[in-house]
């Protein structure tokens, strides 16, 4: 009786034994236990090996910048009253204190029976070419120097046959004249000019846009126009 007792103590103990190698069997990952479930696209099982015991991963957070304070858009002036851009329309965007929106003529001119908007276009009622400019000064709060001053514009174009539409932008920033661009076609563009380092707290500014259309005589079309036009205004802190 004793040997069978002690025969069947014996055989418990090794299922026991083999119980507990296979569960840590089943909780241990190998590389073969790995896989993806779309085979040789985006993750690569073949490739992939096991991750050492340790902390999961933490995502990344981007610091969290403050907003800057808005700068001051004051003297906003136009050189076509009535046509093209509209100093009095123009205004800093209610979001954003430091981006100026430019603003732009509607409606009809009685006088002229021409279309007031910034469009230049073979088509009756039209100018066959449009051009302006308009110009503001830009004064930083305290403690704070002009960085960067971008502007952009989105336009639309639409020519047929022989004819042409075409036109350029450019300003002068501080005193110094740039070129923003030309175009023969879509007049969206943006530029930038940067004053980092210059430390300037006051810098005035005038963009000069100009549109032309071209077409043959009773032969195709052409327009062109400038739809949307901001200027955004970048800070940096001035050093004590």
């Amino acid at each position: 009786m004793q040997l069978r007792s002690w025969v069947a103590w014996v055989a418990g103990i090794t299922v026991l034994a083999w119980s507990i190698v296979a569960v840590v069997q089943a909780q241990t990952v190998t590389s073969s236990d790995i896989t993806n479930a779309v085979p040789s696209s985006f993750v690569d099982a073949a490739t992939t090996t096991p991750d050492p015991a340790g902390p999961p991963p933490v995502s990344p957070v981007a610091a969290v910048q403050e907003p800057q304070p808005p700068v001051t858009f004051s003297d906003i002036a136009d050189a076509v009253p009535s046509r093209f851009f509209d100093a009095a329309t123009t205004t800093p965007d209610p979001d954003n204190g430091n981006k100026l929106l430019i603003g732009f003529n509607t409606g009809f001119d009685p006088e002229t029976w021409t279309v007031n908007e910034f469009t230049a276009s073979t088509a009756a009622f039209h100018h066959a070419f449009a051009m302006d400019t308009i110009s503001f000064l830009i004064v930083a709060p305290k403690d704070y120097y002009i960085a960067r001053i971008t502007y952009t514009q989105t336009g639309a174009h639409a020519a047929s046959r022989t004819s042409r539409a075409a036109g350029g932008v450019h300003w002068v920033v501080d005193g110094v004249a740039a070129e923003l661009g030309l175009f023969n076609t879509d007049p969206t563009l943006s530029g930038t000019v940067d004053l980092t380092g210059q430390n300037k707290i006051l810098v005035p500014v005038s963009i000069t846009c100009g549109l032309f259309t071209f077409a043959p005589p009773l032969v195709g079309s052409a327009a062109i126009s400038i739809t949307s036009a901001e200027v955004l205004v970048e800070l940096l802190p001035l050093r004590q």
